[in-house]
């Protein structure tokens, strides 16, 4: 499998969740059926598509990890968030959509491209969690900055 199919696929099953989170109706989340006020469903249909280039370049920096093209200290999941948020804010206007599922996703993208896939797009669920807790143990100072900028933005 081509590193770029492998990061490609990874991203798309990540949007592919968020879409299908906020199509679930929820009582209390906003659904098809039900928005906030100045916060309706398309605000988070638009902050999936906005989030998946960011997911992107975290399974990247994932798989370039898995090939020792880059050290795990210096993946910048930080910096990586704080964009993926900022493109979020930029893409609709209905407030913080996806703040907690990047922080959720980000690390889950970082390790995924870290894990070796068996076949075609089979991942090995016991390395992908070694995988987490490798990438988020691996942060830095410097991405509790970027972080802490990433909810300023939100």
């Amino acid at each position: 499998m081509l590193h770029c199919e492998k990061a490609r696929h990874i991203s798309k099953c990540l949007e592919l969740a968020i879409l299908l989170e906020v199509s679930a109706d929820k009582p209390g989340n906003v659904n098809f059926m039900v928005g906030f006020k100045g916060t309706r469903v398309e605000h988070f249909l638009a902050s999936a598509v906005a989030a998946t280039p960011s997911f992107e370049e975290a399974a990247n920096r994932g798989i370039a990890v898995s090939e020792k093209e880059l050290s795990v200290n210096d993946v910048g999941m930080g910096q990586i968030i704080k964009k993926c948020v900022a493109d979020i804010s930029t893409w609709q206007k209905g407030g913080n959509t996806l703040l907690g599922t990047v922080l959720l996703f980000v690390p889950m993208a970082v390790a995924a491209g870290i894990t070796p896939v068996k076949g075609e797009f089979d991942f090995d669920f016991g390395r992908l969690r070694e995988n987490v807790k490798l990438a988020v143990e691996s942060t830095t100072a410097e991405d509790a900055l970027h972080l802490y900028e990433a909810i300023d933005i939100a």
